[in-house]
């Protein structure tokens, strides 16, 4: 299954699964660092605008959006009328040069050409404006809460997954300045019944990645062991750099 495929399925069910529906400190850390409050911004990547929509209502930006999956953004058009959202690729943008103040790339940088989508979203940029990159730092994924049930789960996301050093050694190579790394981290806590479905509804790319048998024996695992109540820090890397 392509990656499209793979967001074309889940659309529907996407952000039960999940997308906070609320405004987050991760995203008080973007509109801050990013100078974003009432500003243009293109996020790449945009899914079912969950994000955009929050930044839309609450901060006052003026959204725009990509995403390669036409179901994503079916959902979200739904949240975001009016918004200009196309259909297409990070590699490509479909706008024109300068538009935007800041560009959002929100747990997407595993799935691109890096060192042409940094340097579509360099393009698209006004002089001063700032590009903001979420992603999940490496270094956590063994602390993380899926990682006892599937042997492979570390390796396979270590492998996608692009660390710090990375990524700004290729914002650099993509003309931005001053590029800046942020530690974050997020809180997390949900139900079991929610952590099985998050399971059960292959809710993450990561297990088109995986053998069909490791999938099965975890989720079994997990019917198995999972307390009531699923605890977690989510490690993000922030990286801000401007153009």
């Amino acid at each position: 299954m392509s990656q499209t495929e793979h967001f074309d399925a889940i659309a529907g069910v996407y952000d039960r699964l999940r997308v906070p529906q609320t405004v987050t400190s991760t995203h008080e850390l973007l509109v801050r660092e990013g100078d974003l409050a009432g500003k243009r911004v293109v996020d790449i990547g945009c899914g079912t605008g969950a994000h955009a929509s929050i930044l839309a209502r609450h901060f006052g930006c003026e959204m725009s959006g990509i995403d390669a999956s036409e179901e994503m953004l079916a959902q979200a058009r739904a949240k975001l009328p009016g918004a200009d959202l196309r259909q297409g690729v990070a590699e490509r943008l479909p706008f024109a040069d300068g538009m935007f103040d800041g560009a959002l790339m929100l747990l997407v940088v595993q799935h691109l050409d890096r060192p042409q989508a940094f340097a579509e979203a360099r393009r698209v940029l006004v002089p001063t404006g700032r590009i903001l990159i979420t992603t999940t730092n490496p270094e956590a994924f063994p602390r993380f809460w899926m990682a006892p049930l599937f042997p492979s789960y570390v390796d396979v996301e270590r492998g996608r997954f692009p660390s710090a050093v990375v990524l700004e050694r290729e914002l650099a190579a993509a003309g931005f300045d001053s590029v800046r790394r942020i530690d974050h981290v997020v809180p997390r806590a949900f139900s079991r019944e929610e952590a099985l479905a998050k399971l059960r509804e292959r809710y993450a790319s990561t297990f088109d990645l995986l053998d069909v048998r490791e999938y099965e024996a975890g989720v079994a695992q997990a019917e198995r062991e999972l307390p009531e109540t699923v605890e977690y820090a989510l490690e993000l890397l922030v990286l801000v750099a401007s153009r």
